[in-house]
C-alpha cells in the first residue's frame, strides 16, 4: 500500500469515457475504494421523494469512470446498485482486504432545508485532538475546496468525526489506509435536490473529487475547460425548463431537464473562446461569449427574457387608494430589471412634488421618495411614459398583458387631514436636501400648536450622522391659524455631516392628543469650509441701519404704521435683542434696511444670511449689494410664506442675482452687504436677527488692516498660543490665558497683542508696551473695547514684535 504521494510516468492515452478526454494523465499502481454511502433501504431522501443512496450511487460511478480513464490499477466499489446495503465494517473490509491506497466515502447532507455547504471528514484519534492520519486532512482540503468550486455552494469546510458527532464514524474506524466522506451539498434543500437530479450535476460533483485525488498525487490535473450555469426566466428568476444551449461554430449543444433546476454542462471542452446561444419556446434569444481556462470551473448563466413586454407587477398606493398616507413614499414594482435612466426620465407627476428616487432588487423595485410633505386631501397622478425600457431596451406596457406599448398611470388621493390630531404639514430643510447652510435651522409646519411640555429632547431628537445628539432649543409660533417649531441648534452645523431629525408621536397638542405616527427627514450641509462673522445681532441697538422709511429707496408703504425699532420680543437663542419691524405696505412699494455698519465683503462661494421670524404673508424680502465696479446687485425675492424662525440666506456664486441701481447681474470682482428690503401689499409684523457671513477663511483680511510698511514675517522663535480654545462661556470658561515668548535676542522690543475679526477689524488691544526677552501671559476675559460680550464667531489674535508679527486663530462658541 502507498502512505505518500508518488510520481508517475505521463501516459499518452486517448479514451473514450470522459468522452473526448486526451490524456496525459496516470494513476497507475494506484487503487482506490468508492464508497457510495447508505443503500437502497435508507430513508434519507429530498422534498420530492430523491434519495440520498440514488445521488451517491451515480456520483460513485461517474468518479470510477473518472479514475479509470487515467490508467488507475484498481477501483473497488464497496456496494453496487440494487444489491443488499453492506453494513460499514463490511464496507472497511473490503478495503482493507484488497489493500487499496485511498478509502473515499460520497454522501450528501441533510439539515434544516435552508443550508448548503461543503463538508469532507477525516477520522480524529479522540483524546489526543488529532487526526488519525494526515494524509486524510490535506485531501479532505483539497476535495471539500474542489466541490465548493465546482457547485458553488455557500462555503466549504473540513472537519473530524468528532467534531462533528462526537464519536468516530463506522466507515472510518477500522480502514487500514487514510480516508475521508465528502458531503457536497444539501439533498434537503429544495433547489439543491433539484440540481441534484440532474446526471451531469452530478457528474461536475465527480469531476472536483477527481481533480482532488489528482492534486493529492501529484498528477497533472485534466486539459479539459468544464463549464456550466443555470438559465433562468428573467423575470420571476425562477430556473428553466427545456431550454437549448449551442455552441456556435460546434456540435456541442444541450437541453436543460424537466426538473426545474435549470442546469446546463459541457465538462470536456479545451480551453478556448466559445460563443453561446441559449433558446426558449415563448423567450426572446440570448448569445453570449466567454473565455473559459482549463483545470477550473467555468460557469456561464444566463437570463431569458420572455416574450412580452415589461408590466408593472403592484404598486403602493394601489390604483385608486383614498387614504394614502401624506408622510408615506411610493414604491412601484416592475415585473423584471429596468433601465434606471429611462424610467427616471419617462415619469411624470402631477401636482409635482420634488423627489428621490431609488432602487431596490437589482432595479425592479422603484422608490419615490417626496423630499415634501404631501397635500392632505389631495388627488395625485403618477405617469410613468413608453420611453421607460427594460435592461435590454423593451418599452413598457403599463396596462395590459405585455403586448403593446402602453404608458403606465397611477391615480391615487391622500388622506384627508384629521384637524383633532397635530399634524406636520412641511418641513425645512425638505428630506435628503444636500448643501444646506450650517447657520441653518429647522423649520417645521404644524396644524395647531404642541403642548410646550411635549417638547423634549426625548420627543424632538436632532441627531449628528454619529447618533450624537445636537443641543437645540424649540420656539413655536402662531400667526392668524398658522402654527410652526423652529428647532434652534445652540451651534452652527458641521460641513459636509447627515442630520437625522425624528418627531415623535408622543408630541401632543394641548388636549393630549398625539400625532399618529413618528415623522423622521434627513439632510445634509454643505462641505465647503467656511468662518462665522457676525453682522449684526441687534444687541446693542439699530444703529448700524439706516432708517427704512427715510430711505430715498423706500416707497408704498403707510407711515404711522411703519416702525423699526430695537426689541426684546421673540429672542432668538439667549439674544438680548433683535430688529422689530411693523409695517403696511401698498402697492408693491419697498422698505429699505440699508447698512451703514463696517463694510462687509462677499467673494463667490461667501454667504450671507439672517433669521427672520415670518408671518406668513407672503410679503417678499431680498438682499442687495454694492458692486464696486458699476452700482447695485440685488437677490431674488423671497415670500414669507412661513410663520415663526426661518434662516434667510444668499451665495453669491450660486444664487441669482439681478441688477438693481445701476448694476448689471454680475459678480465682477466681490459684493458688498449693502441691506435687505421688503415688499408687498400687506402689513404685519416681522423679526430680524443675527445677520451673518459665511465665507472663505481669509488670513488676508488681517494682514491688510495694519500699516502698509509693516510685513507679518512668520517666525519661529516668536510663539503666541491661547487656551481654551474653542472658548465656551456654557463650559463655565471664564476667559483666555494667552501665552506669548519674545526671542533671546530682541531687547527693548516694541510689543501690540490685539485681537481681530474676520473681517481685519480691531476688536480689542490687549498689550502695548516695550518689553524684555522672556515667556509672558496675559488673561483676556472674552469682552471687547466697551465691556460687550463678544458674539460667536471666528476671531484672531495677533502679537507683533518689532517688524516681526504671527497671527493664530480663535474660535469663540457662545
Amino acid at each position: 500500500m502507498l502512505f505518500r504521494k508518488i510520481s508517475f510516468l505521463l501516459l499518452v492515452l486517448s479514451i473514450c469515457i470522459p468522452q473526448g478526454l486526451i490524456q496525459s494523465q496516470d494513476l497507475s499502481g494506484i487503487s482506490i475504494a468508492i464508497d457510495a454511502g447508505h443503500g437502497m433501504n435508507s430513508v434519507n431522501e429530498g422534498p420530492s421523494g430523491l434519495k440520498e443512496y440514488d445521488i451517491n450511487m451515480r456520483v460513485a460511478r461517474f468518479l470510477e469512470d473518472y479514475l479509470y480513464s487515467v490508467n488507475i490499477d484498481t477501483v473497488i466499489m464497496t456496494q453496487l446498485e440494487n444489491r443488499p446495503e453492506p453494513g460499514l465494517s463490511a464496507r472497511e473490509d473490503l478495503a482493507n482486504s484488497n489493500g487499496v491506497d485511498w478509502f473515499h466515502s460520497i454522501h450528501h447532507n441533510a439539515f434544516d432545508g435552508q443550508t448548503r455547504y461543503t463538508v469532507d471528514i477525516f477520522q480524529e484519534i479522540i483524546g489526543q485532538n488529532k487526526a488519525k492520519w494526515t494524509e486524510a486532512v490535506e485531501m479532505s482540503g483539497l476535495i471539500s475546496e474542489e466541490l465548493f468550486k465546482a457547485l458553488r455552494t455557500s462555503n466549504w469546510f473540513i472537519r473530524s468525526d468528532y467534531d462533528i458527532r462526537g464519536f468516530n464514524f463506522g466507515v472510518l474506524n477500522d480502514l487500514l489506509m487514510p480516508g475521508e466522506i465528502s458531503e457536497a451539498t444539501f439533498f434537503d434543500h429544495n433547489q439543491e435536490e433539484r440540481k441534484l437530479r440532474n446526471p451531469d450535476f452530478l457528474k461536475l460533483e465527480a469531476l472536483a473529487i477527481f481533480q482532488a485525488i489528482l492534486a493529492y498525487f501529484e498528477v497533472d490535473p485534466l486539459e479539459v475547460a468544464p463549464i456550466t450555469g443555470i438559465i433562468r426566466d428573467a423575470d420571476t428568476q425562477k430556473p428553466m425548463n427545456n431550454v437549448s444551449v449551442q455552441i456556435l461554430n460546434s456540435n456541442y449543444n444541450y437541453s436543460t431537464d424537466n426538473y426545474g433546476n435549470g442546469i446546463y454542462a459541457f465538462h470536456d471542452l479545451p480551453e478556448g473562446q466559445y460563443i453561446f446561444e441559449v433558446t426558449a419556446t415563448g423567450y426572446q434569444p440570448r448569445v453570449d461569449s466567454i473565455g473559459i481556462k482549463s483545470h477550473e470551473f467555468n460557469f456561464l448563466d444566463f437570463y431569458l427574457l420572455p416574450n412580452i413586454l415589461p408590466l408593472i407587477e403592484n404598486s403602493s398606493p394601489s390604483q385608486g387608494d383614498s387614504l394614502f398616507s401624506p408622510y408615506e413614499w411610493i414604491e412601484i414594482r416592475f415585473t423584471r430589471q429596468m433601465d434606471s435612466q429611462s424610467v427616471a426620465s419617462a415619469i411624470l407627476v402631477q401636482p409635482d412634488f420634488p423627489m428621490e428616487l431609488r432602487w431596490f432588487d437589482q432595479n425592479s423595485k422603484l422608490r419615490i421618495i417626496p423630499q415634501v410633505i404631501l397635500s392632505f386631501n389631495e388627488v395625485y397622478t403618477i405617469q410613468i411614459d413608453t420611453t421607460a425600457m427594460d435592461y435590454e431596451g423593451n418599452p413598457i406596457d403599463g396596462q395590459g398583458d405585455g403586448s403593446q406599448v402602453r404608458p403606465y398611470v397611477l391615480n391615487f388621493k391622500t388622506a384627508p387631514i384629521d384637524l383633532s390630531k397635530p399634524q406636520i404639514l412641511s418641513t425645512s430643510p425638505i428630506n435628503l436636501e444636500d448643501e444646506i447652510v450650517v447657520t441653518d435651522l429647522v423649520h417645521i409646519g404644524l396644524n395647531k400648536p404642541l403642548d410646550q411640555s411635549t417638547l423634549t429632547k426625548e420627543n424632538v431628537v436632532l441627531l449628528d450622522q454619529n447618533q450624537n445628539r445636537i443641543d437645540a432649543t424649540f420656539h413655536q409660533a402662531a400667526i392668524n391659524g398658522n402654527y410652526s417649531l423652529s428647532i434652534i441648534p445652540d451651534n452652527p452645523f458641521n460641513e459636509a455631516e447627515r442630520y437625522t431629525v425624528t418627531l415623535r408621536k408622543s408630541l401632543s397638542d394641548s388636549d393630549g392628543v398625539g400625532m399618529d405616527q413618528h415623522y423622521q427627514f434627513l439632510f445634509k450641509t454643505d462641505e465647503t469650509i467656511r468662518d462665522y462673522a457676525l453682522i449684526d445681532d441687534f444687541n446693542l441697538g439699530l444703529d448700524q441701519w439706516f432708517n427704512p422709511t427715510s430711505s430715498e429707496r423706500s416707497f408704498g408703504f403707510v407711515e404711522d404704521q411703519t416702525i423699526v425699532f430695537s426689541s426684546t420680543n421673540k429672542a432668538f437663542r439667549d439674544s438680548i435683542g433683535v430688529m422689530q419691524i411693523d409695517y403696511e405696505i401698498t402697492d408693491n412699494g419697498i422698505l429699505d434696511f440699508t447698512f451703514q455698519g463696517q463694510k462687509t465683503v462677499l467673494y463667490p462661494e461667501d454667504i450671507v444670511g439672517m433669521y427672520v421670524f415670518g408671518n406668513g404673508s407672503n410679503d417678499l424680502i431680498r438682499f442687495y449689494f454694492n458692486d464696486p465696479s458699476d452700482g447695485l446687485e440685488s437677490g431674488d425675492w423671497q415670500a414669507i410664506d412661513w410663520v415663526g424662525w426661518k434662516l434667510v440666506s444668499f451665495q453669491v456664486d450660486k444664487d441669482q442675482l439681478f441688477d438693481y441701481e445701476n448694476g448689471n447681474g454680475i459678480v465682477e470682482d466681490y459684493l458688498e452687504f449693502a441691506g435687505f428690503q421688503i415688499s408687498g401689499n400687506g402689513q404685519g409684523t416681522l423679526f430680524i436677527e443675527n445677520v451673518h457671513l459665511l465665507h472663505i477663511p481669509r488670513i488676508t483680511a488681517v494682514e491688510e488692516s495694519v500699516d502698509d510698511e509693516e510685513k507679518i514675517i512668520p517666525e519661529t522663535q516668536m510663539l503666541v498660543q491661547g487656551y481654551p480654545n474653542p472658548f465656551s462661556r456654557s463650559a463655565n470658561h471664564s476667559g483666555i490665558s494667552i501665552n506669548y515668548e519674545i526671542p533671546s535676542y530682541l531687547d527693548n522690543a516694541k510689543i501690540n497683542l490685539s485681537i481681530y475679526n474676520t473681517l481685519g477689524q480691531q476688536i480689542l488691544e490687549l498689550v502695548n508696551d516695550i518689553k524684555m526677552p522672556g515667556s509672558y501671559e496675559i488673561f483676556w476675559n472674552v469682552l471687547d473695547e466697551t465691556g460687550q460680550i463678544l458674539p460667536a464667531g471666528i476671531y484672531f489674535y495677533r502679537l507683533q514684535v518689532n517688524e516681526m508679527a504671527t497671527t493664530q486663530r480663535l474660535v469663540i462658541l457662545n
